[in-house]
């Protein structure tokens, strides 16, 4: 549990960088189309099936453990999958930064209680800076770190295919392990009261935010304060754009390559029998 947490916390955590990174160029394009070619690019990598991913990097990882100790082969095999993990948060967080409501507190008003820095107890004036900025810029941001959280602890496709089960662990293939192994049902409902309890404290800034929000806030289609300050900056562009590839290249690119033979013998091995075909091409359009 302590460690499916802690991954969580961390990659959500992590993965806010480049959300902000992303999301500033976005919203810093004055053209539709490249605006929408950074959006849907940005977004890829959650819609990349975790059975390619899963199934791909379980090999890797297991190459990268290949005689290597105890120790050096949990560590190979959870950086790579906390990576798959920051790539598809960041594109979950990026879809949540674009959709949430907008910042209820203005820029005049941020710029206001800078002026009355000097004039203020100090402690106030900090709570009341605190303040504005939870429901202000940050707002948004402290929403998707929430749902990225939470969405990395409960998941558990790419782990289970990745056999995350062991060292390192996560507590939904650990849950599964256990079903597989008979474990009773009275027992698995015990079982998953902590996971629920840390879903339910991941989740709550978001639930906290979003209740305390008043309606009629703007919608997702107004510039943050800071976007069109900084959203132009080459440095951050240049940036924005080799995060954009190697998340591209992590999720998809090197998956399909690394499959793409065997695909196609498979493919051609297939087609020599009608009867395979037919029912193969059954299953295919029933499951799409």
């Amino acid at each position: 549990m302590v460690w499916s947490l802690a991954r969580s916390v961390i990659v959500a955590s992590m993965a806010l960088w480049p959300v902000m990174l992303l999301v500033r160029q976005i919203e810093s394009r004055t053209d539709v189309r490249v605006r929408r070619a950074w959006l849907l690019l940005s977004i890829f990598p959650f819609f990349v099936p975790e059975l390619l991913i899963g199934f791909h990097y379980r090999l890797t990882a297991t190459k990268l453990s290949s005689g290597a100790s105890p120790l050096v082969a949990a560590a190979c095999t959870e950086l790579l999958y906390s990576l798959l993990q920051l790539s598809r948060c960041t594109a979950v967080g990026v879809a949540l930064s674009m959709l949430l409501p907008r910042s209820e507190v203005s820029r005049e008003s941020l710029h206001s209680w800078e002026l009355l820095r000097s004039a203020m107890d100090q402690k106030s004036w900090r709570r009341g800076w605190l303040m504005l900025r939870v429901a202000g810029p940050w707002q948004p941001l402290l929403i998707s770190w929430s749902l990225m959280a939470l969405m990395t602890f409960q998941e558990f496709e790419t782990a289970a295919l990745m056999q995350i089960d062991r060292h390192p662990v996560a507590w939904s293939v650990w849950l599964f392990d256990a079903h597989a192994a008979r474990q009773p049902l009275a027992d698995s409902l015990q079982m998953i009261v902590w996971p629920l309890g840390c879903e339910v404290v991941l989740l709550s800034p978001a639930m906290f935010l979003l209740l305390r929000s008043r309606r009629g806030t703007s919608s997702g289609a107004e510039q943050p304060p800071e976007a069109a300050e900084q959203g132009g900056s080459t440095r951050r562009s240049t940036a924005a754009v080799i995060f954009l590839s190697l998340s591209i290249l992590l999720m998809f690119l090197w998956p399909v390559v690394g499959n793409v033979k065997s695909a196609v013998v498979g493919f051609a091995s297939m087609a020599n029998q009608v009867s395979s075909v037919i029912k193969s091409s059954k299953q295919i359009f029933v499951s799409t």
